[in-house]
């Protein structure tokens, strides 16, 4: 099952990236994955920790999967608000990619340490809602290496929002 949740993760970030500029990653030369961490390099899914160097046997951390899922599937980022992003904010790299997973509703509660979420809204004269926003509270804490179940239940996340926007997409048109 593990096998099948990372190939599928692989496959869906291979076919669903764009192309982006040439890579050389000096320490992945002898490394069993170099071909798809090229592959992937080349497609903009991932990014090494310098020009030269990728670190294939390193720790992945919740933001760096985070990013690597969002731009293998196309879920957009968004802009940081501040007091809306968890732990993160403007100044961490991968905040708007939290902000962008947040505003889907693609974050598992379990991801979040402390978690707690409100609704902000506004209603007319007549009791209608004219604004509504879900404030999230805790901490997802991106420096974390992420665990095999975070990765599979976030590929699934992001697995099942592109089906259901594909999906509705396809009916509207």
């Amino acid at each position: 099952m593990k096998k099948r949740i990372i190939a599928l993760s692989m496959a869906v970030m291979i076919v669903l990236s764009q192309t982006v500029s040439a890579v050389n990653f000096t320490d992945i030369t002898n490394h069993w994955a170099k071909d798809s961490i090229m592959t992937l390099a080349k497609k903009g899914v991932v990014n090494g920790v310098t020009d030269t160097e990728f670190m294939p046997d390193g720790a992945v951390t919740r933001a760096q999967y985070l990013k690597m899922i969002m731009e293998a599937t196309g879920v957009k980022t968004a802009p940081v608000r501040t007091g809306e992003c968890l732990d993160a904010d403007k100044n961490d790299w991968y905040c708007d990619y939290l902000q962008g997973a947040l505003d889907c509703g693609l974050i598992p509660k379990d991801m979040v340490t402390g978690y707690s979420e409100s609704v902000d809204y506004k209603v007319d004269e007549n009791g209608n809602a004219t604004y509504t926003k879900v404030i999230y509270k805790g901490a997802f804490n991106g420096d974390l290496p992420i665990k095999r179940e975070e990765m599979a239940v976030l590929t699934q996340y992001m697995y099942q929002y592109t089906r259901t926007i594909l999906t509705n997409s396809k009916t509207l048109s």
